[in-house]
């Protein structure tokens, strides 16, 4: 008798530290992903993009030389972005727009106009 509750109260424990660690590692990953679309969210970028990084969950993330854009606001899945394209997005704006270079006048003109659609509003941030 004395061993099935020894094992009643070893499986509630283990129950409990399982559930801590859980609880503790998804509130650290929400943690890690809400500093880093408020860092990107507080943050001006006027780039001309020379690297597009598409993930494998078609996420795209682009950079230049000293700026990386990971759309942690905006939805970038399938977006129709190239090398060249012009990124702008002002501080705690909830909209960004990208530009391409038209071939003939060689200047740029509005290409995307994308809208907040990240896991945490802005509003929030």
């Amino acid at each position: 008798m004395k061993t099935e509750v020894d094992k009643s109260l070893f499986s509630k424990l283990l129950l409990r530290k399982a559930l801590a660690f859980f609880s503790i590692g998804f509130t650290a990953i929400l943690s890690i992903i809400y500093f880093q679309a408020r860092k990107e969210n507080r943050t001006d970028f006027r780039f001309v993009i020379t690297n597009v990084h598409t993930g494998i969950n078609k996420h795209v993330a682009v950079e230049n030389n000293d700026e990386k854009f990971n759309f942690c606001n905006f939805d970038s899945y399938d977006a129709d972005l190239i090398q060249g394209d012009s990124l702008v997005k002002k501080a705690f704006s909830k909209t960004l727009f990208l530009y391409r270079k038209d071939p003939i006048s060689n200047l740029y003109k509005l290409h995307l106009k994308m809208k907040e659609a990240g896991t945490f509003p802005i509003d929030w941030q």
